[in-house]
């Protein structure tokens, strides 16, 4: 699901910066019998508000108050500041955050608004035989917003679930910390696994050794990916330390392989082994047990037990 969510984000974040296109695209139109067709871009009226020069043919429609520009900059001019947001947030953002998809929404609705609103109130007042009409980039900045708009709800959809799973496991990895510190409180080490493990399995552990989690032992169970970062839905949680992003890298390990997979999610990498070459991004990463791994330039370091 989480790889849904993502490509739910991601598509709409592309489709939102297509939309920026529109921009520069009629928007409105003035239709007049034995006339020319009058048509004008967003462009056009930010032109004249900017440098009070009007475009060739556009003089009849683009002539507005400054109360119109008030409000013109509101209907056109925040649509594309929102869209760059969330077409950006949307590429390259976590698979978890939600703003985005939110923000392509609300552009979606803001360009409705301007198809409903602002052609009318935005153009001349109408004289005998004339007409105003949505323009074709207004169709096109409907057409593109509601795509991304459309692959936002979708990836909506798709990040609750992750979130409720997230949640589920972080708090099965709270309670086998919270035995663990009993344990070692209690003299008797890390608690005796349970399950598959009990027979005859040696328990997986990330120990930490430096840092925030120094001293802490986190089980891991067979295949289940344990997150690490600094937002709060994160397993192991770094707050406040600037030198872990915020979805910094996910651990698991395969039982199969007997070997840990790592995924550097992260801007300031992770390291093995004390080492100053960083593991690749964005890919998995196998490795041995009994490494070291440190986060970032930051002083946290775990034994991949």
């Amino acid at each position: 699901m989480e790889r849904f969510a993502k490509s739910f984000r991601a598509f709409a974040g592309l489709f939102v910066l297509v939309n920026l296109a529109a921009f520069f695209l009629p928007y409105g139109m003035r239709v007049q019998k034995n006339y020319g067709t009058l048509q004008w871009s967003p462009l056009a009226y930010f032109q004249y508000l900017v440098e009070g020069v009007l475009p060739h043919g556009t003089e009849a429609a683009v002539r507005i108050s400054m109360e119109q520009s008030i409000v013109l900059v509101a209907l056109l001019g925040l649509p594309v500041v929102l869209a760059f947001v969330a077409g950006v947030g949307g590429i390259v953002g976590s698979p978890r955050q939600i703003l985005s998809s939110i923000t392509c929404f609300v552009v979606f609705l803001m360009e409705v608004g301007v198809a409903v609103f602002g052609i009318s109130f935005l153009a001349p007042p109408v004289r005998y035989g004339q007409q105003y009409v949505l323009g074709w980039g207004m169709y096109v900045a409907l057409g593109v917003s509601g795509a991304a708009a459309l692959f936002s709800v979708l990836a909506l959809l798709a990040t609750p679930r992750i979130r409720r799973q997230a949640e589920g496991e972080k708090a099965a990895r709270e309670e086998g910390m919270r035995q663990a510190a009993m344990a070692a409180a209690q003299g008797t080490g890390v608690p005796q696994p349970q399950g598959p493990q009990a027979q005859g399995q040696p328990q997986r552990l990330l120990m930490g050794i430096s840092g925030m989690y120094k001293d802490a032992v986190i089980p891991l169970d067979d295949g289940i990916p344990v997150w690490l970062g600094r937002r709060k839905d994160n397993h192991l949680v770094f707050d406040g330390d600037k030198a872990i992003s915020r979805y910094h890298c996910q651990i698991r390990w395969d039982p199969a392989r007997q070997e840990y997979g790592i995924i550097d999610k992260s801007t300031n990498g992770c390291f093995l082994n004390g080492g100053a070459e960083r593991l690749p991004q964005n890919r998995e990463v196998w490795l041995p047990p009994g490494g070291q791994i440190r986060l970032g330039n930051s002083e946290n370091v775990f034994v991949l037990g």
